[in-house]
């Protein structure tokens, strides 16, 4: 058996063979992301990606557990991970019968505006949450007028920043701890705060968590912050141009991640905004592979 092989055993069936349980309400819509509870109050979330390998992290406070199936034998029992190798390949009991597990096709979920706006209108207020501030992100700065009735968070304590294209609500970005997810089939276009008459300043970051960060550190009372979630779309990068035509004159802020994902995304939203009446400025974490919210996170006290 290949490595890549076994990275690609049954991970789920696994950690059930060790007492981990499903817990159903804080798994993943679409069923590639399975939370799992241990009666040891262990928690961890296990992932099915795209090429057929799982992975798994830890779901426990400062946790840095995680990789594949090869370290989380290694850690159960306690061994290093090419023993862990080894006994994979002989078969101990609790790997003995794991087989590859076949992606079944889905079909692509169908994008209804109508169920987005009606889940969105259902979500609740953000007064405490221990998720963001987990984060480094304080109370005063998520319950502030510029993101009021921009954030919201569902029955499960996921936080929720909804996306809007030209016709309103169109999906959602949702964040809790050791998950990111984007609502089924929701469209990816533009998170935005509020907007307010004086504003003279737009900030583009790549996620919401990235814009509470930014704002939270650099207090600009004037600035609209917006999240693109990633990778824009054509109909993202036009959504940008909109709001920047919006004011006279804006000072434009690239805030990005410091790695080769947030350069790219800098230099394309530069090339796009160059021929609008703007200033744009290039801002990114100093240290690299870095993003806003690792800024904030390295400033809290360590207990």
């Amino acid at each position: 058996m290949t490595i890549d092989e076994i990275k690609q055993l049954d991970l789920w069936k696994f950690a059930e063979r060790y007492g981990y349980f499903e817990d159903s309400k804080e798994s993943s819509s679409d069923g590639e992301t399975k939370m799992y509870r241990h009666d040891n109050s262990d928690k961890i979330a296990i992932t099915r990606l795209s090429s057929g390998r799982f992975v798994w992290v830890g779901n426990r406070p400062n946790d840095e557990r995680g990789g594949t199936i090869i370290d989380l034998l290694a850690w159960l029992e306690a061994i290093s991970p090419s023993q862990a190798i080894r006994e994979i390949r002989a078969g101990i009991t609790n790997v003995s019968s794991l087989v590859k597990v076949s992606k079944q096709p889905r079909q692509k979920p169908r994008f209804d505006p109508t169920k987005i706006k009606e889940h969105i209108a259902s979500l609740r207020s953000v007064l405490k949450s221990d998720y963001l501030q987990s984060r480094g992100i304080q109370i005063n700065t998520y319950r502030n007028r510029r993101f009021d009735d921009r954030i919201f968070e569902d029955e499960r304590g996921n936080i929720i920043f909804p996306h809007e294209n030209m016709a309103g609500y169109c999906g959602y970005e949702i964040k809790n701890t050791g998950y990111t997810a984007f609502s089924a089939g929701g469209q990816k276009r533009l998170w935005s705060s509020k907007c307010f008459k004086d504003d003279d300043t737009i900030v583009f970051c790549e996620t919401g968590i990235d814009a509470l960060s930014y704002y939270q550190l650099f207090k600009l009372d004037r600035a609209r912050f917006f999240s693109v979630a990633g990778r824009p779309s054509d109909e993202t990068y036009k959504l940008a141009i909109r709001s920047v035509e919006r004011l006279t004159n804006p000072l434009v802020i690239l805030a990005f991640d410091n790695d080769e994902g947030g350069r790219t995304l800098t230099s394309k939203f530069n090339s796009k905004l160059q021929h609008n009446i703007c200033r744009i400025k290039r801002h990114l974490p100093e240290k690299e592979n870095t993003d806003w919210n690792d800024f904030v996170k390295s400033k809290m006290p360590t207990s």
